[in-house]
């Protein structure tokens, strides 16, 4: 079975929009906590990217169930940003999923766009349709939620507290229940 190279391109341009911009949201707060030097965590986020950009070839095109796969990639997710960054685990899981949870809100309402301006492809997964959609989402909430993030929510996570043993729950929570 051959591929057609659009295709390829729709599913690595939709896996790279869904990833790669909360991932580093996601690492920002941390950037001077990073285990690793810059360059070697550039690297890493790369190779993390690829493996991202494969793992949504294998769920377009092979015989992995969607729901295999949405267990992987989030898991693979979390493994990765625990590995990089070097700090509390309650404050790395709070952050994580608190913009897992945005991750969520910005390809639904992508999706829901879709379905508005083009109908019958919005039934499709991983088309450009769904690209420019992620596009539009990013540029009117991610744009924003990254300005407020710089500004306003670093500064606000305390450093030591024993309160982020518990505070990782509140989105912990709304993911689990956004997943169910």
């Amino acid at each position: 079975m051959t591929i057609p190279i659009y295709r390829l391109l729709e599913v690595g341009l939709y896996s790279i929009l869904n990833f790669m911009p909360f991932l580093l949201l996601a690492i920002y707060p941390f950037r001077r906590h990073l285990r690793f030097s810059h360059p070697v965590t550039g690297l890493l986020i790369v190779g993390i990217t690829l493996i991202q950009i494969g793992l949504g070839f294998i769920a377009a095109f092979g015989n992995i169930s969607s729901e295999v796969m949405s267990l992987i990639s989030p898991f693979l997710y979390a493994a990765f940003y625990f590995f990089v960054i070097k700090d509390t685990p309650g404050r790395l899981a709070f952050v994580l999923l608190v913009i897992a949870n945005f991750g969520n809100l910005v390809s639904i309402c992508a999706k829901c766009l879709e379905g508005m301006l083009f109908g019958s492809l919005a039934l499709e997964n991983y088309r450009w349709s769904m690209d420019l959609c992620m596009v539009i989402m990013h540029l009117l909430l991610t744009l924003p939620f990254t300005l407020f993030v710089r500004k306003h929510f670093v500064r606000s996570i305390p450093i030591h507290t024993k309160y982020w043993k518990y505070l990782w729950i509140i989105p912990a929570t709304f993911y689990a229940i956004w997943y169910y």
